[in-house]
């Protein structure tokens, strides 16, 4: 079985277009399939795009393609896409801080510092390559009313024309954000690798990338006294292509920290206190992140009152109790699901200063830093989404997959 990969889409002139894009639905494609290890479940996985399966229906077509591009877009219902764009039209406004820091002061530092001419890079870069990146940043600085005046203005567009709102917002977003994530929207030739995928086992149930969520304990907030020590007996850093190093990252979400890894060296440190891996990030650079963190928290905070908001909304209109899942959900499951979001509000101001802190903290001690800023961001932010850190089930089950790819 070969890996599914997502080519990223190329970014041009057209997928500006605020109208006129000619959109139809995709008939002779890939259907709405809602059991577990169907081919559009694979789909959401790799593009992350935000949207949800569930609220697509079976038998429909999964895509809709934008004719001005050839690039396929999730087919969310209009009415789904308008509550989608009433809420990024909410976030944006709040987000605006981070964004203008990222942009103008870290791409800023970027240019003046040189570091696109002695960065250390996996592949030898050509000095037509650096000029390239370097113009890159100084055109993302220059851009930037334009992108922050997309950014808010796109999504209440978006209430009045749906799909052309959905497609300028991210559109704006790989341009200023994601340029080196292309997965959404699906461009013709990531297509049709997803149709050779399914062709060649087309029953099958795809598992890989299903890394279990690592259990969260009262160990994952021990400042301190964690038994650091380097996994030497596991997988080793390897740079190639199609390595087991990049599966595992891919896998987690942390593909772009293979740059900062030695060749040869353990890719895995582990919190003695929990049994989790970490990646093994030498210790200078996670001050850095460390510092990045501290930079973007103060940033971060409207955002994250936003989002305690939108618990204490999903608790007062008995949100777990009406909402439609794929599973039968069972009352007790439903009351679990409303006790973390009380939960998660009452304990909010730790969260906010531990958010605030535990960066300060990393600069003393990264590995510690970073695992306290992680334990409190998988409590309070991705309960859904616990890949990192990795479990030793989740290991399991990703070196089996990988063994499963190469036979």
């Amino acid at each position: 079985m070969t890996s599914l990969t997502i080519p990223s889409a190329p970014l041009t002139i057209n997928d500006f277009r605020p109208c006129c894009n000619g959109w139809h639905e995709d008939t002779s494609g890939i259907k709405v399939n809602h059991a577990e290890g169907s081919t559009s479940c694979k789909v959401f996985e790799i593009i992350k795009a935000f949207h949800s399966l569930e609220h697509l229906k079976e038998g429909s077509p999964l895509f809709i393609i934008d004719k001005s591009t050839g690039h396929r877009y999730i087919n969310t219902p209009k009415e789904r896409l308008r509550d989608n764009n009433f809420v990024t039209m909410a976030v944006s406004i709040l987000s605006l801080p981070t964004m203008i820091l990222n942009i103008s002061v870290m791409k800023t530092l970027r240019v003046v510092s040189f570091y696109h001419f002695w960065k250390d890079s996996e592949v030898t870069l050509t000095l037509s390559d650096r000029l390239k990146s370097t113009a890159a940043d100084i055109a993302r600085v220059v851009a930037l009313p334009l992108a922050i005046l997309g950014l808010t203005l796109s999504p209440v567009y978006g209430l009045i024309s749906p799909r052309n709102g959905e497609k300028m917002f991210t559109s704006i977003q790989r341009a200023f954000f994601n340029e080196d994530d292309g997965h959404y929207p699906i461009s013709e030739e990531a297509f049709k690798n997803i149709l050779e995928s399914h062709s060649e086992n087309p029953s099958a149930k795809e598992t890989e990338d299903k890394s279990p969520s690592p259990q969260l304990t009262i160990n994952d907030f021990r400042p301190c006294c964690n038994g650091w020590y380097e996994d030497t007996s596991g997988i080793r850093v390897e740079h190639a292509k199609n390595s087991i190093t990049r599966k595992v990252l891919e896998s987690i979400g942390q593909k772009s920290t293979i740059k900062n890894l030695k060749e040869g060296s353990p890719l895995f440190i582990i919190d003695k206190s929990t049994g989790h891996r970490y990646i093994n990030i030498p210790k200078k650079s996670l001050r850095y992140d460390n510092f990045a963190h501290i930079l973007t928290s103060i940033f971060m905070l409207p955002i994250t009152v936003f989002h305690i908001a939108l618990k204490i909304f999903r608790v007062v209109s008995f949100y777990h109790f009406r909402k439609d899942s794929e599973v039968t959900l069972t009352l007790s499951d439903k009351l679990k699901s409303t006790a973390a979001d009380i939960a998660c509000v009452v304990a909010s101001p730790l969260a906010i200063l531990g958010l605030t802190l535990f960066p300060l903290y990393g600069l003393i001690f990264p590995h510690n830093g970073i695992k306290l800023l992680t334990s409190t961001q998988r409590a309070f932010f991705n309960e859904d989404d616990g890949h990192y850190p990795i479990s030793e089930k989740a290991l399991k089950s990703i070196l089996e997959n990988h063994k499963k790819q190469i036979q």
